[in-house]
């Protein structure tokens, strides 16, 4: 049994929109053959996939050549679950006082388009400001941007890297009188 429109894009659902009708193939030359609508009610899991099974129930075979053929007592069929695109989103960077590095440190990152329940993080391997001078409004490049979590495997990432901006401010200095 073929199962047309079952692969589909991460939903948080094991559920199938089809784009058609179910079909048979390996029906002989031209034998009057055809399935009887039945029931396909999802995917074994939620979870992205190739080649995952596919559940249905209910199908038969119709036509005045239907004696000819059996359908297994539990027909198998398969369809692909893929990863959805998910955008970084709410990236901030602290401020940071003069100290001739360009190193930055994120104050928050997010993802959206996660589904609703599902628990998903986002890791940064490290963060940099454009230089390491003091200005306002300063370029902070977040790099080695990674998913985790539970359902992280769900989801990919349109990008690894993502820019935000911070400010670095100028290092105050102390006088010290010298005496003799």
């Amino acid at each position: 049994i073929s199962v047309p429109g079952a692969t589909k894009v991460y939903d948080g659902s094991n559920a199938i929109n089809l784009s058609g009708p179910a079909s048979v193939t390996g029906v002989i030359n031209l034998d009057d053959v055809q399935i009887s609508a039945g029931n396909v009610t999802g995917f074994v899991d939620k979870n992205v996939g190739t080649n995952k099974a596919v559940i249905y129930n209910g199908f038969a075979f119709t036509g005045t050549d239907a004696s000819n053929y059996s359908l297994a007592a539990n027909p198998a069929s398969t369809a692909d679950i893929t990863a959805k695109a998910i955008t970084v989103t709410g990236i901030t960077a602290n401020n940071k006082v003069y100290n001739d590095s360009t190193a930055a440190t994120l104050a928050s990152q997010t993802v959206s388009g996660v589904v609703s329940g599902d628990v998903v993080g986002l890791n940064s391997t490290g963060a940099a400001f454009d230089n390491q001078h003091v200005g306002t409004g300063k370029t902070v490049t977040a790099t080695g941007l990674s998913l985790s979590g539970t359902d992280a495997a769900n989801y990919s990432l349109t990008s690894t890297s993502t820019t935000t901006t911070a400010n670095v401010t100028a290092k105050a200095l102390t006088l010290a009188a010298v005496t003799d």
